[in-house]
């Protein structure tokens, strides 16, 4: 609208005009449905409505009221018949039709981002509302915010064009959706409310967007998606002026062929409560039959259209109650259903309703409302060459030739090292989008920490993930040599050891195959054992037709220990697992699937399988609890101090599969298995992370994870992006609790950790006391 004195005459005459339509509007209606020979029997002969079907659950109870309805109203025969020009449905937007719970709608997030994004142009308080609005993501709106953020944006557009700000709403509409994975600002609307706005178009209902929402910005937002003229678009207003009428009112100010029309930086009051009933009758001068909201805001708008209505007329309000699809609040939610109900106003549960939200592929961030304070990885190294040369058991026991490696044995491959620059690359998106480390960024001095045992696959795999995920920074990564005399406190070997302790860890071993010990699990490992030889033709090598390795498909399996030294699995099981660890490393390499099997043509199920015997064979080798608890003591400590090092943001710290399952182990784990990955507990390149969040009111949570990349993505050496991630699993551990985000308390996250370090002392205490004792 224009300033100036012409405004105020014209806000008076609106208003009388208000009062003769609302004298007038009951009586014409009246008329109108005696003709139509109103009553409340339903029937649905003769109809041809267009009803909801698609995204609506099939025991709807709102879906099959409207689908009632419509059948009723579109039915010429039906005593309910609305006369085409009657049938009028008014709809709010935000939170009705379009995402409004995460963190806040639309307009205020549309207006925070290009105020933040401009400070050079932004008088001071309209900074500081558009930053009060985004450190109030995750927690509850600012009191007195709606004003506020109305006023301020009215000064952050002042001196816009329409197009101008037609274009800033379209650029925030292709911005990712805050708080959900798969969808961007623009795609943020309910999918069951969309197709029930396109149902009463068919059914030719004359549809209005009655909002609290600037008009002209919802113009835009509805662009796309909402196939409605602009004149029925229904919203507060920003004052208007033309771009040479400097401080002349608009009474007294004629348009020029030179002028644009811009906004002047005043806006007119919120159309919100009885606001848009005034609106309602101003603008479209008829009661509506039909209205949607969500909140109190629009329950004025829905009171009028089911009060003195002449026709039969509905009104609906959307429940945000659905916690696991969306940010409702259920709770919430029931108290307010009570009294809508008590209204008259029926209900559309997003919970109960909807079956679908916002469409297949888009999930719920459940980490948006938490802040990324730091990372702790711990590190499997990436692709690397088996011990396939001459002389290696994978050598000996098959006639086929190994594809040639671009790296000599157990060290890292080129695709090994391609591939891990790209995870750090994607890390570097990801922490850069979590706001922990700005991309492209030099970290201070103690800020992040790369580690690495003395293994050249581990080595290598750091750098490589340092140069992806820090491009512009000189990263060092320790690693321990005879000169340094750095902690290798990764090494995969017993702390301690006693005979007693040997005993013991072998009866859990065995208790692994059950009553049956040792041979039930050569049992249960033949299967695999024969698809790894068959794959191979190991019975047509020389070598095992001399008997060197006796007869895998037989011969028992053993395990056996010493102090310093890492647990050896003995016999077949350890023999397999040799080839099928160059079988499985072939296949993540050659692109030719026939190169990788040998032409034996194996299908994803096979690899799984022998995927599952190295799985088998690392559980067996290092699952044992006495195992797990001794091995791991250093590096346990280790991550402790690191999580507990304030001034860290990144820790990277690289060595095995055995590091990563020991450690998972001994802090006690629940059982889990990897989805899309042949190797289900710790493929290549696999990583834990060790997250801290701090949310809204200032708590530490941890969440950890395991990083991975699916055996497609490694095989096709796909890029990874925030559009393409690596897959990421959530673990859990026994004894300990979490939040309805699966989140580990700070108090419970380092109790684990104090635990499996208790258990430590308490192991080494009574197997060396054994010892001393035996000595004695």
């Amino acid at each position: 609208m224009m300033k100036g004195k012409g405004f105020n005459l014209r806000k008076l005459v609106a208003m009388a005009i208000v009062l003769v339509l609302f004298a007038a509007l009951v009586p014409m209606n009246f008329a109108a449905a005696e003709e139509a020979g109103h009553n409340s029997t339903v029937s649905g002969t003769g109809s041809g409505a267009e009803l909801l079907n698609k995204y609506w659950m099939s025991n709807s109870k709102a879906a099959k009221g409207i689908n009632d309805y419509l059948l009723a109203v579109t039915d010429e025969n039906s005593s309910d018949y609305i006369p085409v020009k009657d049938r009028i449905a008014v709809f709010d937007l935000d939170g009705t039709l379009m995402c409004e719970t995460y963190p806040f709608c639309f307009e205020y997030m549309v207006f925070a981002d290009y105020a933040l994004k401009h400070p050079e142009t932004m008088p001071e308080d309209v900074l500081t509302v558009a930053q009060e609005i985004v450190d109030a993501a995750g927690g509850e709106k600012p009191s007195g915010m709606s004003t506020r953020q109305a006023a301020a944006a009215a000064t952050a557009y002042k001196g816009m064009t329409m197009a101008e700000l037609s274009k800033v709403v379209e650029d925030f509409k292709a911005s990712e959706a805050w708080g959900f994975n798969g969808m961007t600002r623009g795609e943020a609307w309910y999918k069951p409310m969309v197709e029930l706005f396109e149902k009463l178009q068919k059914n030719d209902f004359s549809v209005y967007v009655v909002t609290a929402t600037e008009r002209n910005i919802v113009r835009q937002i509805i662009a796309g998606t909402l196939d409605i003229p602009a004149s029925h678009v229904i919203g507060t207003e920003y004052g208007y002026t033309a771009t040479n009428q400097g401080d002349t009112a608009d009474e007294d100010y004629t348009f020029r062929s030179d002028d644009q029309i811009v906004f002047d930086g005043s806006y007119h009051g919120e159309n919100i409560k009885t606001c848009k009933v005034d609106a309602i009758v101003r603008e479209i001068g008829q009661q509506p039959v039909l209205a949607f909201g969500n909140s109190s805001g629009d329950l004025a708008m829905e009171v009028y259209t089911i009060t003195g209505n002449p026709y039969r007329s509905k009104a609906y309000m959307v429940m945000a109650d659905d916690k696991e699809r969306e940010y409702g609040d259920p709770d919430g939610a029931e108290e307010k259903k009570a009294s809508y109900e008590k209204m008259g106003i029926d209900i559309i549960s997003m919970r109960d309703d909807f079956r679908t939200i916002y469409g297949d592929g888009v999930t719920k961030d459940t980490m948006a409302p938490y802040q990324l304070e730091q990372v702790v990885v711990l590190s499997r190294h990436n692709l690397r060459a088996p011990l396939s040369s001459n002389g290696s058991v994978p050598q000996e026991l098959t006639p086929n030739q190994w594809i040639k490696w671009t790296a000599k044995s157990s060290e890292l491959t080129t695709k090994g090292g391609i591939q891990e620059t790209n995870m750090g690359q994607y890390f570097r998106k990801w922490l850069d989008k979590e706001g922990l480390i700005p991309e492209n960024s030099i970290p201070e001095e103690g800020e992040v920490r790369f580690n690495a045992r003395e293994k050249q696959r581990c080595i290598a795999t750091a750098r490589y993930f340092a140069s992806g995920m820090l491009p512009l920074a000189d990263i060092s990564v320790e690693y321990p040599t005879d000169s340094n005399k750095l902690e290798d406190f990764m090494k995969p070997t017993l702390k301690f050891y006693s005979e007693k302790y040997a005993a013991d860890v072998m009866d859990q071993v065995k208790a692994m195959g059950g009553e049956a010990g040792f041979e039930g699990l050569s049992e249960e490992t033949r299967d695999a054992i024969k698809l790894i030889m068959d794959t191979v033709d190991m019975e047509d090598s020389e070598i095992y037709k001399s008997g060197k390795y006796g007869d895998l498909l037989t011969d028992g399996s053993g395990y056996t220990m010493a102090a310093d030294k890492e647990p050896e699995v003995t016999g077949a099981i350890k023999t397999a697992s040799q080839v099928a660890d160059a079988l499985i490393l072939q296949y993540y390499e050659e692109p030719d699937l026939k190169k990788a099997d040998f032409g034996h043509n194996l299908t994803r199920s096979d690899w799984a399988k022998i995927g599952g015997l190295m799985t088998r064979y690392q559980q067996i080798k290092f699952g044992a609890p006495l195992v797990s608890v001794n091995i791991s003591h250093p590096l346990i400590m280790e991550l402790e101090s690191e999580l507990k090092n304030e001034k860290r943001k990144f820790s990277f710290l690289c060595a095995h599969d055995c590091t990563v399952f020991t450690t998972l182990c001994a802090l006690g784990v629940k059982p889990y298995t990897l989805p899309d990955s042949i190797e289900t507990n710790t493929p290549i390149g696999v990583k834990i992370l060790f997250e801290r969040w701090r949310d809204h009111d200032g708590q530490a949570w941890y969440r950890v994870n395991l990083v991975y990349r699916s055996t497609e993505q490694i095989r096709e050496s796909e890029i990874l992006s925030l559009d393409n991630p690596p897959k990421r699993y959530n673990l859990s551990f026994e004894g300990v609790e979490t939040n309805e985000d699966g989140l580990i308390s700070e108090e419970d996250l380092f109790s684990m950790f104090d635990r499996t370090l208790a258990e430590y002392d308490e192991l080494y205490a009574k197997y060396t006391a054994e010892t001393l004792d035996k000595a004695a």
